[in-house]
C-alpha cells in the first residue's frame, strides 16, 4: 500500500486544506488504522488531519457529503453497486451521485466461513447467513453478491465478527460473510482445525464487477488448500460539489 502516494493524492485533490476531516471505520477494524497512518504521514506537510471511526461505509457517504468538518472517506469499492442496484434510499442514490473517488487503498477478500457441507457460494441458498451488522461493509457486499447471483438465504443474519464467528459455532447460523485483507485476524487468532469450518469458493461468473481473488492454502493453518473468492477496494472519497474547506 503506498499510502505516501496517497497523501499525496489527497492533499493534492483538497487544495492541501490545512485542516481535513477523514471517516473510517469501527476502533479495531483496519479503516482506522489507515486514517491513522494517513494522518502522520500528512503531518510534515502541514495538513492536520482529524480522524473519525464510523459504522461502516453508508455512514460514510452521507458524513463526506454532509458533515462539517469531513472532506474524505474510506469506502469500499463496491458501495456504489450496492446504491445504484439494491437501496431503496433516494437520498442516498443522490448523495452517492455526487461524490468522487480520489485514490485506491488496498484490496479486501471476501471470507465465507462455513461448516464442512457447504462448498460454493450456491450452496448457501436456503441456508442461516450472517452477513454483518446493518450498512456495514460486509452487509453491503454480502447483499450485492446475493443480488447479482440470485441466492437466497433462508434467513439474514446482522451480526459480524466474533459474534457471527460464536453464532456459527453455536449452530445458530450455518455460514457467515467477513471482508478484510487475507489473513484476516479473527479467522487466524480465533478459529482451529476443531471447528471444522472451512472457507466456502465465491467464484461465479455474475460477479463481474469484482476483482477474481485467491486465498492461498495455508493462509490459515486449517485451511489445506487454495480457495478462489472475489475480493473489493477500499477507496478514498471526497464530495465532489462541496468546498473542501
Amino acid at each position: 500500500m503506498k499510502l505516501p502516494v496517497a497523501v499525496i493524492v489527497l492533499a493534492m485533490s483538497l487544495s492541501a486544506a490545512p485542516q481535513m476531516g477523514i471517516v473510517t471505520g469501527n476502533v479495531t477494524g483496519t479503516y482506522i488504522k489507515i486514517g491513522e497512518d494517513i494522518k502522520k504521514i500528512a503531518e510534515p506537510s502541514h495538513i492536520s488531519l482529524q480522524v473519525f471511526e464510523s459504522a461502516g461505509s453508508i455512514q460514510n457517504v452521507f458524513d463526506v457529503r454532509r458533515k462539517r468538518g469531513i472532506q474524505l472517506g474510506i469506502v469500499q469499492s463496491d458501495v456504489l453497486d450496492y446504491i445504484r442496484d439494491i437501496s431503496d434510499d433516494n437520498e442516498l442514490k443522490t448523495i452517492a451521485a455526487k461524490l468522487a473517488a480520489v485514490y485506491p487503498l488496498y484490496k479486501e477478500e471476501v471470507h465465507v466461513l462455513g461448516d464442512l457441507s457447504l462448498k460454493t457460494l450456491q450452496d448457501l441458498h436456503g441456508k442461516r447467513v450472517a452477513i454483518g451488522p446493518q450498512r456495514s461493509g460486509t452487509y453491503l457486499t454480502a447483499k450485492t453478491i446475493f443480488f447479482q447471483t440470485g441466492v437466497t438465504p433462508s434467513k439474514e443474519v446482522f451480526l459480524g465478527g466474533k459474534e457471527a464467528l460464536d453464532a456459527l459455532r453455536k449452530g445458530e447460523i450455518d455460514a457467515m460473510f467477513y471482508v478484510a485483507g487475507a489473513p484476516a485476524t479473527l479467522f487466524s487468532e480465533s478459529t482451529t482445525a476443531d471447528d471444522k469450518f472451512q472457507l466456502i469458493g465465491v467464484d461465479d461468473k455474475a460477479l463481474d464487477s469484482y476483482l477474481t481473488a485467491v486465498i492461498p492454502a495455508g493462509t490459515y493453518k486449517w485451511q489445506e488448500s487454495d480457495v478462489k473468492t472475489v475480493a473489493v477496494k477500499a477507496v478514498s472519497i471526497r464530495d465532489g460539489i462541496r468546498p473542501s474547506v
